[in-house]
Formats: C-alpha cells, sequence, structure tokens
C-alpha cells in the first residue's frame, strides 16, 4: 500500500470519527467552518485550504479552527504547515486524539518515521475505536516496511543572475592602507584591485537516502555551483561540494556522521611567477547532534574537522577545527515565523610558515540570528544577521607594522522565496558585508543582489 493511499484514506476515519467533530463543528461553527468540513468530506482538501487559511490570522489558537486547519493543509499536501496547526491543538488539549493521529500522519507524510511512529503508538494506548486501530496498524506496518527497504532520490537545478559590487573583497582605498599595512605607498595590481560586474550563475545537486534499518539511514550527495562574471572573467569561481554519511535517530535525538568534501577554483589575476590562484581543496568529517523537542523547537550541536589545501600557496594551507550549537524556534503564529541562533568558535592551525617566520594560524568566534515568515501561502521572507571575530595567533602574518591581525566581520541578507508552482521557485536576495580590521588593507565591503529560479525534483 502505498504512502499516499494511505494518508489520504484516513481522511474520514479523521474528520468523521474522533470527539464528534462533525456534529460540533455544523451546530457552533462559523459558515467558514462548515464549508471547509464539507469540502473535506467531498475529497477537496485544496479548497479547504484556500478558505480557512486566510482567516489564521484571527482564528489561530482556537482549537476547532486550528485543528480543521491542520486537517486542510495535510491532505492538500502541506504536511509541514499541518505540524504547526496540530500543535497549537495539542497546547490546548493534549489528550485530543484526533490531533495526536492526525499530527502522526504529518510526520508520516514528511518522511519522520520515528516521530509518527511514537505518535501512533500513543493514540494506540488511549484506547481508539476498531476502525481507528486498523488504520494505526496500516501506518505502522508502512513505516516497518520503510525501515527493511527504502531509497529516495531527489535533486535541483537552478539558475540566476546578479551584481557583485566587489568582486576580490579589497579595501577601495589601497595606497594609503598599504603605507598603513607594510609602510610602504604602492598602486594596487591584480587582485589587490577592487572589480565589481553583472554574474550569471548555474546551480544543480542531487542526494540519495537509503534506509538501512528503522533507525538508521545513509545518504550521499553533490552539490555544484557556477558563476561568471560578465566583465571580469579571470574571477568565475567553480565549487563542488560532495558529503556521504550515516544518520541514527532514536525516539527525538538524531546523530548525523559525515565526510564531507569540496573544491573550489578561482584563477584571479595575482601577479606572481608562477602565479598563484584561489584554488582550494577541502576534506572533512562531520558529526552533528540534533534534540526535537516537539514540532516547535529543535536544538543541535556539531563538530567539524577539516584539511584545506591551496595547490599553489602552500602556506595558506590549514587544519581547521570547529564547533558549535544552534536553535530552532518557529511559532504557532499566523505568520508561522521561524527563528534561528547559532554561535561557533574554530581555529585554524597553519602547516608551514611565510617567509618571515609567521603563519596564518588563527581563531575566529561567531554568531548568527535568522529568522523567516510566510506573507501568504506561496511566499516565505527571511532574514539573516552574522557577526565573526578573527584573531591572528601569529606575529606580523599580515602587517610588517602591526603585530596581531584583528577582524570583525558583519554581513546582513536579506531574500524572499516565492513559489511559482509545485516544483518550480524564485530568490531574490540582498546581501551586504563589512569587514573591519586593524590591518587597513584587509577592510572592505560588498554588496550582492541576486535573482536565482530553481527547479526540484522529488
Amino acid at each position: 500500500m502505498s504512502k499516499y493511499f494511505l494518508i489520504k484514506a484516513n481522511l474520514c476515519t479523521a474528520v468523521l470519527f474522533y470527539l464528534g467533530l462533525t456534529s460540533s463543528l455544523s451546530s457552533a461553527a462559523e459558515t467558514a467552518f462548515e464549508q471547509a468540513l464539507v469540502l473535506l468530506q467531498n475529497g477537496k482538501a485544496n479548497e479547504a485550504y484556500a478558505q480557512l487559511a486566510p482567516l489564521e490570522f484571527e482564528r489561530a489558537g482556537e482549537l476547532e479552527y486550528d485543528y480543521l486547519l491542520g486537517l486542510a493543509a495535510l491532505d492538500s499536501g502541506k504536511p509541514d504547515k499541518a505540524t504547526l496547526a496540530f500543535e497549537r491543538v495539542l497546547a490546548n488539549n493534549p489528550n485530543h486524539a484526533g490531533a495526536r493521529l492526525d499530527m502522526a500522519r504529518a510526520y508520516f507524510a514528511l518522511g519522520n518515521y520515528t516521530q509518527a511512529k511514537a505518535e501512533f503508538e500513543t493514540v494506540l494506548t488511549q484506547n481508539p475505536p476498531p476502525v481507528a486501530k486498523n488504520t494505526i496498524h496500516k501506518f505502522l506496518a508502512a513505516i516497518e516496511e520503510s525501515g527493511r527497504r527504502k531509497n529516495e532520490l531527489t535533486g535541483y537545478l537552478a539558475t540566476g543572475f546578479g551584481h557583485d559590487s566587489n568582486l576580490t573583497s579589497v579595501t577601495t582605498d589601497f595606497a594609503p592602507a598599504a603605507l598603513a599595512t607594510y609602510g610602504v605607498a604602492y598602486l594596487p595590481t591584480g587582485n589587490a584591485l577592487t572589480y565589481s560586474s553583472l554574474f550569471l550563475s548555474l546551480e544543480g545537486g542531487v542526494e540519495i537516502k537509503t534506509q538501512l534499518s528503522e533507525n538508521i539511514s545513509g545518504f550521499a550527495g553533490m552539490d555544484a555551483k557556477l558563476r561568471s562574471y560578465t566583465s571580469k572573467h579571470s574571477y568565475d569561481t567553480d565549487t563542488l561540494d560532495g558529503r556521504i554519511g550515516l544518520s541514527l535517530t532514536q525516539d527525538k535525538t538524531q546523530l548525523r556522521l559525515s565526510i564531507v568534501g569540496q573544491t573550489f577554483a578561482q584563477e584571479g589575476e595575482a601577479p606572481t611567477v608562477p602565479k598563484q590562484t584561489s584554488n582550494r581543496n577541502m576534506l572533512g568529517v562531520n558529526a552533528e547532534l540534533r534534540y526535537t523537542h516537539n514540532a516547535s523547537n529543535q536544538i543541535s550541536t556539531f563538530l567539524q574537522y577539516n584539511e584545506q589545501r591551496y595547490p599553489t600557496t602552500e602556506t595558506s594551507n590549514v587544519e581547521e577545527k570547529l564547533l558549535g550549537a544552534s536553535w530552532i524556534h518557529a511559532y504557532t503564529g499566523p505568520h508561522k515565523p521561524v527563528v534561528l541562533l547559532s554561535t561557533f568558535y574554530g581555529w585554524d592551525r597553519a602547516l608551514s610558515s611565510l617567509d618571515n617566520g609567521s603563519n596564518v594560524s588563527k581563531t575566529f568566534t561567531g554568531l548568527r540570528l535568522g529568522g523567516q515568515c510566510s506573507v501568504n501561502e506561496k511566499t516565505d521572507i527571511f532574514i539573516s544577521l552574522g557577526y565573526q571575530w578573527r584573531n591572528d595567533s601569529s606575529s606580523n602574518a599580515r602587517s610588517t607594522l602591526i603585530d596581531l591581525g584583528k577582524d570583525k566581520l558583519a554581513d546582513l541578507t536579506l531574500g524572499m522565496n516565492r513559489d511559482l508552482d509545485k516544483n518550480w521557485s524564485v530568490q531574490p536576495q540582498l546581501t551586504y558585508m563589512r569587514n573591519e580590521s586593524n590591518i587597513p588593507t584587509a577592510e572592505f565591503n560588498r554588496t550582492q543582489v541576486s535573482v536565482l529560479f530553481r527547479r526540484d525534483f522529488r
């Protein structure tokens, strides 16, 4: 029996059976509720959701409304939105058996089989009638089958355009900055020059997930990104990322272990012989522990170890270690706001010395605050604010006049994601970066504006 059939087949059971919701709504709810219920009973979940969603700002928090909205969202293919509505229902009434069952259905539709199984088993402890038991056992059988054999292949393609105000991330007033940094004033050349340009981009990726057992799954994926500047092709970039790993899930906890790699290519215009490029290769291992407290809160911690190698600049080779934590909270308001807060600390150990005996070792600490909310059913807006402190660990690594370099890098991103249809979306985005440093040549401002069109394959 397919997942789609199971989800749709349970609609009548969920709506008509638990807690006598049909009679309650028919006698007490407003006309919009009554019409939405009729639409659901007739298998018109999309129309029911379209009728209920505009009322969320006023009605969110009302048990009957939230339950009906969750049903409409779930059976119109929006299980992520359904979980938020059911979460409000269960916050008002933890013993609402119907919401508990449908929350389990939503988790099942999202592929979160561990949470789905836990919710289904909780409903079984409430001694549901035979028709509900039969439905639950069908879901549990499907979950068990998915644990024995489950493969999922997803991918995407995206293309877009934009403008970059500072391709090389350098100060715009280089001559006086060089004098303050090195004690010598000279005109900039090559990568020390500031360039701005329009660009075209092309991106694509693929990922495969396979369920190895009930609690263990494997994954592997690859992403490629190309950016071509219309007026400065020597700064075109090619990036290839790959990953392979395991995910171990137990109740509300998930541990992800992965091996990651990246190749980055950018020729640049360094005036050196032999020529130095920005090309680099990275190989690392990641470990991330996630804990999902409920549908509204998730916390995670992570550890990373990366080896970065620069084929034409050995003095830039480092071993990088990184640790951090994050918290995601989804509010239950009408616009479904989500907030992300994360922090990290890392350190790079240089593998070789510069000509003056110094090296590029450093430590860095960062904070990030992000948020997202829905303007309407098809449009989300998002914002991200980051701040990072960098401290050089070796004297005179970047300046002959300044002992230890210290930087403060801030970035702000504003964007919107607009669904064009089921698989197509467009994302306009603005990013501004500013680096303040006691090394004058390291200070810069950079603004990037882009529009990306994306096609997802599921």
